[in-house]
């Protein structure tokens, strides 16, 4: 019985996977406003069931797209003098990079938060099923 259990709530993170890249195919390639909305939902919707049946495996999900985005952000412009005429000698993108590099940390250390979470979860379940197990 343990085992149909384990297989359906794979079945169900593959399910949820399929449909959050489907909704993140919506996002850069839906045409308007309201279906780029819907991909969003879609996405947030099946990235929650993920959350709530492997709190590991969103954790690891946040901690990839945290160090994506902490990667992205040091990329950004902070100030090359060289830009040309007609623009500002203080086009630093502080704003830009203040959220952007903020917010992939939070993101980060919420992932940490989960993986880890996720990790105390699954030891316990160990502990208790191996404490609980019938002698053959």
């Amino acid at each position: 019985m343990e085992s149909i259990a384990g297989t359906g709530r794979l079945w169900l993170q593959i399910f949820c996977f399929a449909l959050s890249a489907w909704g993140i195919y919506l996002i850069f390639y839906g045409q308007g406003q309201g279906i780029v909305f819907a991909g969003s939902l879609l996405t947030a919707a099946a990235l929650f069931v993920v959350r709530s049946i492997g709190l590991r495996m969103y954790g690891a999900i946040e901690i990839l797209f945290a160090l994506f985005a902490l990667w992205n952000a040091s990329g950004k412009h902070r100030g090359d003098f060289n830009l040309g005429p007609g623009h500002d000698l203080e086009a630093f993108e502080w704003l830009e990079i203040l959220l952007q590099t903020g917010g992939a940390v939070y993101v980060l250390i919420r992932g940490l938060v989960n993986f880890g979470a996720g990790a105390m979860i699954q030891e316990r379940l160990e502990r208790w099923r191996r404490s609980n197990r019938q002698p053959s």
